[in-house]
C-alpha cells in the first residue's frame, strides 16, 4: 500500500510538467522485463552527445501513451569489496657486531622467483640480540597497507614501549626509508595490557622489507610478521571516446579538441601517434568558447617499446567535469610529439537513471531540447528508501533502437522571426507626429499671413 500511494503521489507531480516526446530531438527505446515497478539502466554515449544542458537537465522518460514518467540520475557507485585475508610473511634474524643495521654485513639466498631461503649476517654471538628482522614479500601480489608482529617476552619481563624505522628494497642492496618513526608496545601494569602491534605502510616499492628493532625491545623475539590489505573496490567499467586534435593557428605545439557533448570525464589519455615519445605536457579543458581555460593535469605522457612490450603513461584523472572543449600544452624540448597529432581519449563513467514505469510500455528515454528546464523531482531519496525496504524492487532496463523525435533543429536556439507588426504599429505612430507636425506647421503660416505685422 506504501508503495502504491508513493506512486500515485510522484506521477501526480509529473504530470504537471506539460512536455511530450516530440519537443526533444532524439530518443531511445528502454526495453523493460515486465513485473517491475522501478527500473535501472546506464546513460548510453549517444545521450550525451545529445544534450544540450551541462547539467543533463533536458532529457525525460515518457511511457507508451506518452506521457512523462518519474526519473533519478545517479551518479556511478563503488563497490567496496572485502579485504583479503591476512597472511605470515616469512621473516629473518639480522645480526651485527655494530651498533646500527645499515653496516650489516648480509648473505643472502634466494630463489628464481626471489623468495628467501636462507639468510646469513656478520659474526652471530651467543646472546647477541637482532638489530633487524628482514621480511620477505617477494610473493605477496597484493599491496600492502600494515603489517602486524607477533613476539615473545620472557618470563618476568617488564614489558616495552620503542620506537623502529621501516626500509624497502627491490634487489636487498638499495634501501629507502618508508616508515621513519613506528611505536611498537607491550606494556602491562595493575592487571591491564596495552599492546600495538601494527605498523601502518604507506605505497611502496619493494620485495623486502628491514625493521631496524630498537634496543628497547631487545627482550622481545619476533616469531611472525602478517600482511595486512585494504578492502578492494571496484568501478563501473569507464567508456573511452577517442578525439582527434587540430594544432593551433598561432601556437603549433598546442592541440585542439573538442568532444562534441556533455560527456562526465574524470580521466583522459593522451595517445602519440608515434612510438618511442616521452613528452611533457598540460592538458586543460572550458565549457564554452568564452570561458576560462582550466588546467586538469601536468605531467610526463611516454609511449615506449621496450624488448616487445609496450610501456604507456597513466591517464590524467580528477573530479568529473562536463566541458566539451579541450587543450593540450607540449613542452617543445625534445622534439614533442614529432609530426603526427596526439589523440586525446576521454573517459568517464555513465550515469544510472532510475525511472518508475508509470503506464504501459514501451518506454522512450527522450533527450536534446533548448526549450526545456531541467526535469528531474528530486524523489531518488525516496526512491532509494523503497529500495532498501523492498529487494529485487529495482529491475535492469535495456538500452533499444534509437529514435528520432523532433528532430536535430530541437537542439537549435529558435530563430528571431523580424516583428513585422511591431515595426508597421512603430511606423504608423511615428506617421502620426510627423502628420500632426506637418498640419501644426502649415497652421502657423497661414495665421502669420492673416495677421500682418503692424
Amino acid at each position: 500500500m506504501r508503495l502504491l500511494k508513493f506512486l500515485v503521489l510522484v506521477c501526480a507531480a509529473t504530470a504537471a510538467h506539460g512536455t511530450v516526446p516530440n519537443d526533444f530531438a532524439y530518443g531511445v527505446r528502454l526495453d523493460t522485463p515486465p513485473g517491475g515497478s522501478i527500473y535501472v539502466v546506464e546513460l548510453p554515449m549517444p545521450v550525451y552527445a545529445g544534450l544540450t544542458r551541462p547539467d543533463l537537465g533536458d532529457l525525460r522518460v515518457f511511457n507508451g501513451g506518452g506521457a512523462e514518467v518519474p526519473y533519478a540520475l545517479r551518479q556511478p557507485r563503488q563497490v567496496q569489496g572485502e579485504a583479503p585475508a591476512p597472511r605470515s610473511v616469512p621473516i629473518f634474524p639480522l645480526y651485527s657486531e655494530a651498533a646500527s643495521a645499515p653496516n650489516l654485513s648480509l648473505r643472502v639466498q634466494t630463489q628464481a622467483d626471489g623468495a628467501i631461503i636462507d639468510v646469513q649476517s656478520g659474526r652471530t654471538l651467543h646472546g647477541e640480540r637482532p638489530v633487524a628482522w628482514l621480511v620477505d614479500l617477494s610473493t605477496v601480489e597484493t599491496r600492502l597497507t600494515a603489517l602486524e608482529l607477533q613476539w615473545k617476552l620472557p618470563e618476568g619481563a617488564h614489558g616495552f614501549l620503542a620506537h623502529l624505522a621501516v626500509s624497502a628494497s627491490d634487489d636487498l642492496t638499495r634501501w629507502h626509508r618508508v616508515v621513519v618513526d613506528a611505536t611498537v608496545a607491550d606494556v602491562g601494569y595493575g592487571g591491564n595490557r596495552l599492546e600495538q602491534r601494527r605498523i601502518e605502510l604507506p605505497s611502496f616499492s619493494g620485495r623486502y622489507l628491514r625493521l631496524e628493532w630498537p634496543a628497547a625491545a631487545s627482550e622481545a623475539q619476533l616469531v611472525d610478521a602478517r600482511a595486512l590489505f585494504a578492502a578492494t573496490a571496484s568501478h563501473p567499467a569507464r567508456q573511452w571516446l577517442p578525439l582527434d586534435g587540430k594544432p593551433g593557428e598561432k601556437a603549433p605545439q598546442q592541440f585542439h579538441y573538442r568532444s562534441g557533448g556533455f560527456f562526465p570525464v574524470d580521466c583522459v589519455r593522451v595517445v602519440p601517434q608515434e612510438t618511442n615519445t616521452v613528452v611533457r605536457v598540460t592538458l586543460w579543458s572550458r565549457a564554452g568558447d568564452d570561458a576560462p581555460w582550466q588546467s586538469r593535469g601536468e605531467g610526463l605522457v611516454y609511449d615506449l617499446t621496450l624488448e616487445r612490450e609496450r610501456l604507456a603513461s597513466e591517464p590524467f584523472c580528477f573530479a568529473p567535469v562536463t566541458d566539451p572543449l579541450w587543450r593540450l600544452d607540449v613542452v617543445p624540448a625534445g622534439g614533442g610529439f614529432g609530426t603526427a597529432v596526439p589523440r586525446l581519449e576521454l573517459g568517464w563513467n555513465p550515469h544510472r537513471l532510475v525511472f518508475v514505469a508509470r503506464g504501459a510500455a514501451p518506454f522512450t528515454l527522450a533527450y536534446g531540447s533548448v526549450a526545456t528546464l531541467p526535469g528531474q523531482l528530486g524523489i531518488d531519496p525516496l526512491l532509494q528508501a523503497l529500495e532498501s525496504q523492498h529487494t529485487g524492487l529495482t529491475r535492469a532496463a535495456v538500452v533499444g533502437e534509437p529514435l528520432v523525435l523532433g528532430g536535430p533543429e530541437r537542439r537549435q536556439p529558435p530563430r528571431r522571426e523580424t516583428p513585422w507588426r511591431r515595426i508597421a504599429l512603430w511606423a504608423l505612430l511615428v506617421g502620426g507626429v510627423l502628420l500632426l507636425a506637418a498640419m501644426a506647421w502649415r497652421l502657423n503660416r497661414e495665421m502669420h499671413r492673416q495677421c500682418p505685422p503692424e
